[in-house]
């Protein structure tokens, strides 16, 4: 009974070591985060927001073409005033891989391993 016992919190001590040892920092997103198809693990939340946003600027101008019956209409999405939620996405993206000590390591390993993807919010300006 005694050597089950041993077994059983060497088990557990185990466990938390390997917590802790993908724990990493919090500053940053767990590897393996990907917001709107863009690998932003290993991000901070800021820089992750900075990256997204000069994706988008970029693909913002390039048309789409959309079809109806005969009608063929093409737009872009800076046409559209559509504006994407990057900090709202970001910040979802980091509570994937997130939590106190241990369990963000062992969340951090599941994002690592299986991936995390989140998609933005759209929000259509008045503009």
């Amino acid at each position: 009974m005694v050597l089950f016992g041993l077994g059983i919190t060497g088990v557990a001590a185990l466990a938390v070591l390997i917590g802790l040892a993908y724990a990493g920092s919090r500053q940053e997103l767990a590897e393996g985060t990907r917001v709107a198809g863009v690998d932003v693990g290993g991000l901070s939340r800021q820089a992750a927001v900075a990256k997204l946003d000069a994706r988008f600027d970029q693909a913002s101008a390039d048309p789409v073409t959309f079809a109806a019956e005969d009608e063929k209409f093409t737009f872009a999405a800076n046409q559209l005033a559509v504006e994407p939620d990057w900090s709202g996405a970001v910040a979802a993206a980091g509570r994937a891989g997130d939590g106190v000590g241990p369990i963000r390591g062992f969340r951090r390993l599941r994002t690592r391993f299986f991936g995390a993807e989140v998609l933005p919010r759209l929000a259509v300006s008045n503009a």
